[in-house]
């Protein structure tokens, strides 16, 4: 293949994408922009679902040491139940409610405050192992991922200047529309585009 700017009579993947019109050369290019922007969307989304596992399961995660520091607590301040149930205030505090049952509260230190209020903020770390079905899911996206990065791949290999031109028009409208989220600091650079995708 050679460097081009062939309009007509070109041919794409198969023998049906034979180009004999400029409308349909167009209709091609306008396709090949949206292919590239699929392909951000599909990378999002996959991204999206990893997001949506790790706080899944960091909150059931949370739920189980909130569960299992209630129950040491109760057991703590059974055992010393001596009038005064107040812990440090980094620790927390122990009390009851309306109707004799024992509650914990966390105390929030100053640099945990969030707005003022009261809202504790969890911090959970380890690993995880999805489910049979979220790991199908991951699977599915991360293929749909590959065959649409090689789909644009096999494109730009027609070295057709129209073509690399939207394949670049594609993926600067998918990039920014699809990953235009806040960066957090600690995450550091962004890791750099692999091949295919």
């Amino acid at each position: 293949m050679l460097w081009n700017w062939t309009t007509r009579n070109a041919c794409f993947l198969t023998h049906s994408w034979h180009i004999t019109s400029a409308g349909m050369f167009a209709g091609s290019l306008l396709g090949i922009i949206a292919l590239v922007i699929t392909l951000e969307g599909v990378r999002r989304f996959a991204s999206e679902y990893d997001g949506f596992l790790r706080r899944k399961y960091a909150i059931d995660d949370a739920s189980a040491s909130f569960r299992t520091s209630l129950s040491a607590n109760t057991t703590t301040a059974a055992a010393a139940n001596s009038g005064s149930q107040q812990q440090d205030e980094d620790d927390g505090h122990l009390g009851s409610d309306e109707k004799g049952r024992t509650t914990t509260e966390r105390r929030i230190g100053s640099s945990e405050k969030l707005l003022g209020g009261s809202t504790t903020r969890v911090e959970v770390r380890g690993r995880f192992r999805p489910g049979v079905v979220e790991q199908a899911v991951r699977a599915l996206l991360h293929t749909l991922q590959v065959v649409l990065a090689y789909l644009v791949m096999l494109l730009a290999m027609s070295y057709n200047g129209y073509v690399l031109i939207c394949i670049f028009i594609g993926a600067f409208v998918g990039f920014f529309v699809f990953q235009w989220r806040p960066v957090r600091l600690e995450e550091g650079v962004p890791e750099s585009v692999l091949c295919h995708g």
